[in-house]
């Protein structure tokens, strides 16, 4: 019975850690700004700030990132935002965002795992600021045309045979 009692003890003593080194929130519903103050102190020179997640499309965890990166930008002027998403697709939804409702911003920007009713606040907050979207993945994740959309309307800075060379790889990646 020793080693089970010693195991209960590890955990009873990880339990008192982790009560007296966490900071409690509020549900996410119910979270203020107010109440994401004590990152001043922890992110203060910091340029990247990584949210990470255990486990993909967790309603409260997305409420709570959506919340936490509002705080981010607004109070301490944070002014990118990297999802776990295509570079071409997140870049040309950013560059195309005037174009797009806020819904159709978030469809065609993210793997649909992502396009959900939580993200929405977060694409809402970054056609109205200077709040960019980047992507961090090289697999494409949501609207494939998208990025041809967007190379298209480069035509004054860009060749017509760039934009048709461009074009053509991406019909073969399709």
């Amino acid at each position: 019975m020793g080693i089970f009692s010693k195991g209960k003890e590890r955990y009873l003593n990880s339990v008192e850690w982790l009560s007296k080194n966490s900071i409690h929130l509020s549900e996410p519903a119910e979270c203020t700004p107010q109440e994401f103050e004590f990152l001043r102190h922890i992110v203060k020179d910091k340029r990247i700030v990584w949210l990470g997640e255990n486990g993909h499309n967790i309603r409260e965890h997305n409420m709570m990132k959506s919340k936490i990166i509002e705080f981010l930008h607004k109070e301490m002027n944070f002014t990118v935002l990297a999802f776990e998403s295509g570079l071409a697709e997140c870049y040309s939804a950013n560059e195309l965002k005037e174009e797009f409702t806020d819904e159709d911003f978030l469809k065609n920007a993210v793997y649909s795992l992502w396009a959900t009713k939580e993200n929405l606040s977060l694409f809402q907050l970054m056609k109205k600021s200077d709040l960019s979207l980047i992507g961090i993945d090289i697999n494409p994740s949501s609207n494939r045309d998208l990025f041809v959309k967007f190379v298209q309307q480069l035509s004054p800075v860009v060749s017509e045979d760039m934009i048709e060379k461009i074009e053509y790889r991406e019909l073969l990646a399709i």
